[in-house]
């Protein structure tokens, strides 16, 4: 027998909010802490904060995040994988890794680049613990670099180039995905 499915199709009339919450940005950007799901990061492209919110969806508390963006503007906010306290935020200029536990104003990470504009960074959880920072730049060179538990003072430029198989010489760069999962890197590029 042959059978069809229905495409299901949402009722938007149904659909109640639980809270509603104003922020004075236009929101680009929003993660749950994994840790930790009252935590949510809301970003437009100049403004960071950081919402408790409550079994109810209601916001408890908010936290803003003091980027010093000097004429950057973010490309993305996470947080970093197994915390409950620190929030990544990139964009087109550095990135900032910011223990909330701590400080909402001085990172204890803080990545730039040389001479390329960032065009998106992820974080992954090697063996043993160990935390690595990836870095796709405009000009499509990929970075590494090794975090510390500490974190460094003041901005630490990228240096540690990884080598992509097959690529072509001059094509920009456009995203980055980490699947923790399968442990895969997946690159993309604006030429395909």
């Amino acid at each position: 027998p042959i059978s069809t499915i229905a495409p299901v199709t949402a009722d938007k009339t149904i659909v109640k909010p639980l809270s509603k919450n104003a922020v004075r940005f236009e929101i680009v950007h929003l993660a749950f802490n994994s840790v930790i799901e009252n935590y949510l990061a809301v970003a437009g492209y100049e403004d960071c904060q950081v919402l408790t919110v409550n079994p109810r969806g209601e916001v408890t508390d908010r936290l803003a995040i003091e980027l010093a963006l000097q004429g950057a503007y973010i490309r993305r906010v996470d947080w970093v994988p197994g915390s409950q306290v620190q929030l990544m935020v990139v964009t087109n200029r550095f990135v900032k890794i910011y223990d909330l536990s701590q400080d909402n104003i001085s990172p204890m990470h803080y990545f730039t680049l040389q001479d390329d504009i960032i065009v998106d960074a992820t974080l992954y959880l090697a063996s043993q613990g160990r935390m690595f920072l990836i870095v796709l730049s405009e000009c499509g060179s990929l970075f590494r670099l090794e975090l510390s538990v500490e974190g460094n003072v003041g901005a630490t430029p990228l240096k540690e180039l990884v080598c992509v198989q097959d690529k072509e010489i001059h094509a920009k760069g456009s995203s980055l995905y980490f699947s923790s999962m399968y442990k895969l890197l997946f690159i993309s590029y604006q030429d395909g």
